[in-house]
């Protein structure tokens, strides 16, 4: 029953961040379109960062009784925690290359349009 509303919503979350995306790429400036595509760049840097921390955290060493029950160990090599974090980072960093792809191809838009308003311009 509630995956169809969750799946309504999350669509309607999506559609609304590709139109403020589009919103803030056709504006004056070219500073507002990045807005999105830095932050969805920042929670990836953040998200690859807790991971990374996470997996290199120590195993605590438990003594019941003068017996050492868990060793200290890492709990990963160091060639998992680098594959993971790198996967990691490019699935998290999907909605920022999408977001600079609507970014990119609305500001080639505004390029063309100032392009053709000064050869219109330059022919009067």
């Amino acid at each position: 029953m509630y995956l169809p509303i969750n799946l309504l919503i999350l669509l309607v979350a999506v559609a609304f961040i590709c139109m403020l995306q589009f919103k803030l790429s056709r504006s004056d400036g070219r500073f507002p379109g990045l807005v999105l595509p830095a932050v969805t760049l920042l929670y990836s840097l953040f998200a690859v960062a807790g991971m990374i921390s996470f997996l290199m955290i120590q195993s605590p060493q438990m003594e019941i009784n003068g017996q050492i029950i868990q060793e200290a160990i890492y709990t990963s090599d160091i060639g998992h925690v680098i594959w993971t974090a790198l996967f990691t980072f490019i699935q998290l960093n999907i909605p920022t290359f999408i977001l600079g792809a609507i970014y990119l191809s609305e500001r080639k838009k505004i390029s063309c349009k100032t392009e053709i308003e000064k050869m219109r311009i330059q022919d009067l």
